[in-house]
């Protein structure tokens, strides 16, 4: 087994463990496992992004458990603009052709919504379709 990994987007010939490392943190962050929280807030644990969350840890959850309106930590995540694009600290977008979709999206509640699936394919569908139109309209070359 060779002692580098070739072919990895943005690897390069790393050292193989580090691009192992790196690949399970992007196959975590793929998997849903985006945003980690601590006792005081909720992160966004690879490209440092930040995060839309209550203002304080005390806010984090209603009283009752079972509150049919939900609770404010499960709406947590990422900003986008209009193409889906995840916002910077200034509400801009942080990469051209970054885009967040599924349940890292802030101000959504999959849980409490049962629409985990459908969210995740609705706006993977519409980002995909951006992304389409600007490598369309891009400069050859």
């Amino acid at each position: 087994m060779s002692d580098t990994v070739r072919g990895v987007a943005g690897d390069g010939d790393l050292p193989r463990r580090k691009a192992d490392s790196r690949r399970r943190r992007l196959r975590a962050w793929l998997a849903g496992r985006g945003l980690v929280a601590d006792r005081s807030s909720v992160r966004e644990a690879i490209l440092g992004l930040p995060v839309a969350q209550p203002a304080a840890r005390a806010d984090w959850h209603r009283p009752d458990f079972l509150d049919p309106a939900g609770h404010p930590i499960n709406r947590a995540g990422l900003e986008v603009d209009d193409v889906w694009r995840p916002l910077d600290a200034r509400g801009e977008p942080a990469w051209r052709r970054l885009f967040a979709v599924g349940s890292i999206l802030a101000r959504q509640d999959w849980m409490r919504e049962k629409c985990g699936t459908g969210l995740a394919v609705a706006t993977a569908w519409a980002a995909v379709g951006h992304l389409a139109r600007a490598l369309r309209s891009a400069p050859a070359g």
